[in-house]
């Protein structure tokens, strides 16, 4: 039952999308890493890499031993905190303005996708 229903909705939808061959690819699976690389590949070269080449792992292992700095220096590290305080209190702002800026830009984008698929449907 469920393939009759996956090649009705193949046949009605064939004509708006084409067709990918995957005949000719393959896939070989890369070498598995040693354990001594892994653990290597957790600390980041430098402060800033991970955060440029958006690998969490690195950013996490970074914000934790940010962290456990900023516990160990206890009474010396107070205005440290109260700074990040600061700037997360006013970048609640900024972020809810990121995000009305990102959602417009995706109902934008929805709106232009679906006039360009109804002008390809009057074409058909």
């Amino acid at each position: 039952m469920a393939t009759a229903i996956g090649l009705f909705f193949a046949n009605v939808f064939k004509r708006f999308y084409s067709v990918l061959s995957t005949g000719g690819l393959s896939y070989e699976a890369p070498e598995a890493a040693k354990p001594m690389d892994v653990v290597v590949g957790i600390f980041p070269s430098n402060f800033l890499a991970p955060v440029t080449e958006s690998n969490m792992l690195q950013v996490i292992v970074m914000a934790l031993l940010i962290g456990f700095a900023i516990i160990l220096l206890g009474e010396k590290a107070a205005k440290t905190i109260k700074g990040i305080a600061l700037v997360a209190g006013v970048d609640r702002i900024f972020d809810m303005g990121r995000t009305t800026f990102n959602i417009t830009g995706d109902a934008f984008c929805a709106i232009i996708i679906s006039n360009m698929m109804k002008k390809n449907a009057r074409d058909l």
